[in-house]
């Protein structure tokens, strides 16, 4: 790869043709970017009642956190780090500097302090000239800190030799969940990058001196994925899924012979029974009481969720009324894969939250002892959330998953590891409390054979109250009665047009006064959400935060009609039905219950915009390839520091909107 000089920070000629997708950090977020530019390589000595010493916060100051301004990350443009020649007293051995961009949000910062989470330390950054930071009210926050350097080297050496054993490797680049371009690139591109970063010195009080370090993980601002995916994202290889030691099926569909111990970690017995905690029931009577929700027709946020009682064709012996009849050793359900959505964590400067780890399990036919299909297919997914919630715990389990790529798929080393990742929340008591939802999509409960029903999604919780599985609402999914040509929804999506534009919108439970929320979905592969919006009532260009799906708009696409399409496909993308019917071309379910296959959404398409049509009819075209993207996170979360890398990414922004559920 060619080394292109421009400016004071350095680039590839592949990086500048999609430098618009921001990919390159270059100087904005290698060691003293812009900040450092501005203002010269070397800076004069900072003026301090504190000599070397993080500025003490006064009994008075009032400092902003990420509680108070769930935003703030948002605000981040540009973080830089140095290495101190000299550690302070205390130990602390790195100056950090965060540039915030200047707008209406930064009113909340008037006190010139925020609090940020370096190296899992809270620490207090000002702008008010104190201590260390150089000159008030630029705009740049600063606090000395500790780094730990020599671990960031040794993730650094790990990576690149990751790198090496990748063949053809690749970075993608995304907008929102969107494939925006892809780039090649090896490990001695990036070395040739490192060492032309520039060094830039600070001069503090006493003749300490603050130097930059440049870092492969600085140069660009997202990393290759170096593993296999099916190793490590979404596993669904038989002999892991329907590995005798660890499954269950009562039909030994893959001739492994798990037909043996219904008990068995993976089993969707022992799932199911695991979340029965505090109720007084037995595990028979807990499953009973969850099946028995579709034998009845209740309401859900006054919207009814039909009974589906064609559900007893598929639990032989079962009567639907007496718990005594179901046998639960004899459950009709096979894992199908074991899914990382570390890639829903949020990790930023500010704060951070878990991700998921997911069970996905498929339907089988009691008449035919194979995995029910065609009309009678089914899945059903336990979405656990992970234990590993702060900055350090969630790099750490990064690196577990990724540690797994290099293990035998089904070797006892293998299945140990990625069992000893998945007790954490399947084991009882904790499954209960970590389930953040069981999720099912079925097109069977209408009976065996039947074809009298449309697919139907619900999804389910632990109540507080009773510890039982009941019905709750689709999370991000209006009541279908609102999909197609409502004004209600054109409303909708007209009030809050900036925060669906952005994925940042949460669908509330009631809209105007009434009920909005679905309580169970209904659909086909060729729905998609469609609302009359006026394009007046819309915004003018695309709000900042926005990142766009699209691959390919064709000219015949003007400005509003591009912001128009966006919008209806933001809202209709992040529902329940719609993930998995046309907005994605997707035939009802992203992991096939008769082959376990993976979708295209997740392995990779290019769909037509619905509505507008694709490129070639005039429209827009939209690329994912979504296990890479959780792949490319992944990786970014392993190699990443708890100090500046993570917190000064955009990556995450620009791949992970808050609002993410599927």
């Amino acid at each position: 790869m060619k080394i292109t000089q421009k400016g004071s920070f350095c680039y590839t000629r592949q990086a500048q043709r999609i430098l618009f997708s921001g990919l390159l950090l270059g100087a904005s977020a290698t060691s003293g970017g812009p900040a450092a530019a501005q203002r010269g390589q070397t800076r004069t000595p900072v003026k301090s009642a504190v000599p070397i010493r993080a500025a003490q916060e006064s009994g008075a100051a009032q400092v902003t956190t990420a509680a108070d301004n769930p935003a703030l990350s948002d605000l981040v443009s540009e973080v830089e780090f140095f290495r101190l020649d000299k550690p302070t007293g205390d130990g602390r051995n790195a100056l950090t500097l965060l540039r915030l961009d200047k707008g209406p949000s930064q009113k909340s910062l008037e006190t010139r302090r925020i609090t940020a989470t370096v190296g899992e330390v809270r620490t207090e950054f000002n702008d008010a000239g104190e201590g260390v930071d150089q000159k008030p009210d630029d705009g740049v926050f600063t606090a000395l800190n500790r780094i730990d350097f020599a671990e960031m080297e040794k993730q650094e050496v790990a990576f690149l030799e990751r790198l090496r054993g990748v063949k053809r490797p690749a970075i993608k680049t995304f907008s929102g969940r969107g494939v925006s371009g892809t780039i090649r690139v090896t490990a001695d591109d990036l070395l040739r990058l490192k060492a032309q970063v520039p060094v830039r010195r600070i001069r503090l009080d006493d003749g300490v001196q603050a130097v930059s370090v440049a870092s492969v993980f600085g140069v660009l601002k997202m990393l290759p994925f170096t593993a296999a995916e099916n190793k490590v994202l979404a596993v669904n290889a038989s002999n892991v899924v329907a590995h005798p030691g660890f499954t269950f099926d009562p039909c030994d569909t893959d001739g492994t012979g798990n037909d043996v111990n219904p008990n068995n970690p993976w089993s969707f017995k022992t799932l199911m029974s695991n979340l029965n905690q505090g109720t007084g029931l037995t595990d028979q009577q807990f499953i009973h009481e969850w099946l028995g929700t579709w034998m009845v027709s209740s309401t859900v946020n006054s919207f009814e969720l039909p009974a589906r009682t064609g559900i007893t064709d598929y639990f032989v012996g079962w009567d639907g009324l007496n718990a005594s009849t179901l046998d639960i050793d004899n459950l009709p359900f096979r894992l199908l894969a074991v899914v990382n959505r570390i890639d829903l964590a949020k990790v930023s400067y500010a704060s951070s939250s878990e991700g998921e780890i997911r069970f996905v399990f498929g339907l089988l036919n009691p008449v035919t002892c194979l995995p029910a299909a065609g009309v009678d297919q089914m899945t059903a997914i336990f979405e656990y959330a992970d234990t590993a919630s702060s900055c350090g715990a969630i790099k750490n389990r990064a690196q577990e998953w990724l540690d797994l790529d290099t293990l035998a798929l089904g070797s006892v080393a293998y299945m140990n590891a990625l069992k000893a990742i998945t007790d954490d929340v399947t084991e009882a008591p904790q499954a209960a409390a970590q389930l953040n939802q069981l999720r099912t999509n079925d097109f069977a409960f209408d009976g065996i054979g039947s074809l009298s029903d449309d697919w139907n999604l619900r999804e389910f919780v632990v109540n507080a109250g009773s510890g039982l599985l009941t019905p709750t609402t689709t999370k991000q999914t209006p009541d279908m009665s609102f999909r197609t040509g409502s004004p209600v929804t054109a409303q909708y999506m007209e009030d809050n047009a900036v925060q669906i534009l952005c994925e940042t919108h949460e669908v509330p439970e009631n809209y105007d006064g009434s009920p909005f929320l679905g309580a169970n979905v209904e659909y086909l592969s060729t729905f998609f959400w469609s609302a009359p919006t006026n394009q007046g009532n819309l915004p003018n260009t695309f709000p900042g935060c926005h990142n766009s799906d699209a691959s390919a708009v064709s000219g015949a696409v003007t400005t509003p009609t591009h912001i128009q399409s966006e919008l209806r496909h933001k809202l209709s993308l992040n529902t329940c039905d719609d993930c998995h019917a046309q907005e994605t071309d997707t035939s009802f379910t992203h992991v096939n219950p008769v082959t376990r296959a993976f979708s295209g959404f997740m392995t990779g398409i290019t769909v037509g915009d619905p509505l507008l049509g694709g490129l070639a009819s005039g429209g827009i075209d939209r690329s994912f390839d979504d296990l890479q993207r959780r792949g490319q996170i992944l990786e970014q979360l392993a190699v990443d520091s708890c100090g500046p890398f993570i917190f000064a990414s955009d990556f995450f922004r620009r791949t992970v909107p808050r609002t993410f559920v599927h």
